[in-house]
């Protein structure tokens, strides 16, 4: 009976030794990414080493990485993202996503800290950054550089029709429309809505992604329209893309950055465009080093495009933007001879002079978002305006 007891003892000691011990194994073998891949659209933290800054920022730092890495995390977020939504049918992390009707996925306005923005501070910190692109436009004047303010528009400013109602008609979307009312009629510099060819009503929720906030291929290729249809009546030999020249095509997919933020894979059909005829661009090598503030992947910060066809005018475009930018890049590089791209992420400031003497470009486009463009507004005083859009930060 002893020997019973002590076997079946030391069988439950094992059992539970290898239950504490598996998810280290997991960690460290990589069987977590392999039963469910980890979907971030993030770096994760890295394994720190001792430096400098002393062994509390050690501890941190693993502490961070520990959060971003411990076995099984993948699949218990996987397990608990498919009960909330399937199960309860809420979103999982409703401060980052919101769950739509038909599964239409938004990004949250409560991470966006606007509702307690008041109009007043809204409108002073809007002023502020018109006077400030109004001095760096004028700047730019003066070394031959035209320069354009293009404002990309939200999926939930264009398609709201299947967002809770409460969200539908609050106070943020009434933000949104107040701010690009006041940067279009300003007429210190262009200022280009890139939301103005595309379809009315229900329509253009067909220019969107379902599970992401980012336009499809649709709504990229009309927002191009909008930004190089402003640029030629500046420059008349900027092309401008036709539909007539795309296939459109269906093809399914199953992330998008919402579902992946929620580590849930949702399958929905999506909308994409093929040029009929062949490209006259080609990617060309890199000139500048990543900044170390950079968060999203090294490849992201600069991206190079010549034209290939003799047709082609010999402009230069120099573009800093977010991700909207991306499925807009095919119909831009067509468009001019050079064709530089600077990715904003993190703690990277909008503007730097240094950069532009360097590239010495022809045209300057800023590309923003209006949600992110709304949180920078949000009270801004003059100097923050300037420190944030335009100091120099090389490090």
């Amino acid at each position: 009976m002893k020997r019973d007891l002590f076997t079946t003892n030391r069988i439950f000691n094992g059992i539970f030794i290898a239950v504490l011990c598996l998810p280290i194994v997991a960690q460290f073998s990589g069987m977590d990414d392999q039963l469910v891949q980890s979907s971030e659209n993030r770096l994760l933290s890295k394994l720190p080493s001792i430096n400098k800054k002393g062994i509390r920022s050690f501890v941190d730092q693993t502490d961070a990485w520990y959060e971003d890495n411990f076995g099984f995390r993948n699949v218990l977020f996987r397990g608990y993202s498919t009960m909330k939504y399937h199960g309860l049918g809420v979103s999982p992390l409703p401060q980052k996503v919101t769950k739509g009707q038909d599964d239409w996925l938004y990004l949250s306005f409560e991470g966006a800290n606007l509702k307690k923005t008041t109009p007043l501070r809204f409108q002073n910190g809007l002023k502020n950054l018109i006077e400030t692109l109004s001095q760096k436009s004028e700047e730019l004047a003066a070394q031959g550089i035209q320069f354009y303010f293009a404002i990309a528009p939200g999926k939930q400013t264009v398609c709201p029709y299947y967002l809770p109602l409460h969200v539908q008609e609050g106070y943020i979307p009434k933000l949104f429309s107040y701010q690009k009312a006041l940067l279009t009629d300003q007429q210190a510099f262009h200022v280009i809505d890139l939301s103005k060819q595309l379809p009315q009503g229900q329509a253009g929720c067909g220019c969107y992604r379902k599970t992401d906030h980012h336009w499809n291929d649709l709504g990229a290729f009309w927002g191009a329209k909008e930004l190089l249809e402003t640029i030629q009546r500046d420059f008349p030999d900027v092309p401008v893309p036709d539909l007539r020249n795309y296939h459109q095509t269906t093809v399914p997919q199953k992330w998008g950055a919402h579902n992946r933020m929620l580590n849930l894979p949702i399958q929905v059909d999506e909308l994409i465009l093929k040029p009929k005829h062949n490209l006259t661009y080609h990617q060309v090598e890199n000139k500048h080093k990543v900044l170390k503030k950079f968060r999203l992947a090294p490849e992201k910060y600069e991206t190079r495009y010549q034209s290939t066809s003799d047709s082609t005018n010999h402009l230069k475009a120099m573009i800093w933007h977010d991700s909207f930018i991306d499925r807009m890049k095919m119909h831009l590089n067509a468009s001019f001879g050079e064709t530089v791209y600077f990715r904003r992420a993190g703690g990277i400031n909008l503007w730097d002079n240094e950069l532009i003497r360097k590239e010495n470009p022809d045209i300057l486009i800023l590309e923003i978002n209006e949600g992110p463009l709304a949180r920078f507004a949000r009270g801004m005083s003059r100097p923050r305006a300037k420190e944030f859009l335009f100091e120099r930060d090389h490090n």
